[in-house]
């Protein structure tokens, strides 16, 4: 279950379309999103790693992306001004962001005074 302060990363609906044409596994949580989808199509270009600042009613969640930039700094979050509204399903659960850390998350909520639904 996706919940505000995790880690995600947004899978848009043609790289889904991708791996379900090539009978890849997508195992999916109760509430939608995805809990593990092949490695190699994460790579793909337009996936976006970010996190969850709130989570709707009707199966969407508030999310602010980084930049495609290593190493990640608070300087390359890419969604600065407010979070964008995605649908579960098109978000991966992680527990591991390269180069970001809770404390990072954190850090950029209170610098750009992002309120996060805390659990």
């Amino acid at each position: 279950m996706i919940k505000p302060r995790d880690r995600i990363i947004y899978i848009p609906n043609h790289v889904i379309s991708l791996v379900e044409a090539l009978r890849q596994p997508i195992e999916r949580d109760e509430d939608g999103s995805m809990i593990s989808i092949p490695n190699t199509f994460l790579s793909h270009p337009n996936c976006e790693p970010g996190f969850v600042t709130s989570v709707t009613a009707d199966r969407c969640a508030f999310c602010r992306f980084w930049y495609k930039v290593e190493p990640f700094t608070t300087l390359s979050l890419r969604t600065k001004s407010c979070s964008e509204k995605v649908s579960l399903e098109n978000l991966l659960l992680v527990t591991y962001q390269q180069g970001i850390t809770q404390e990072d998350i954190d850090r950029v909520c209170e610098e750009y005074s992002i309120c996060l639904e805390r659990t």
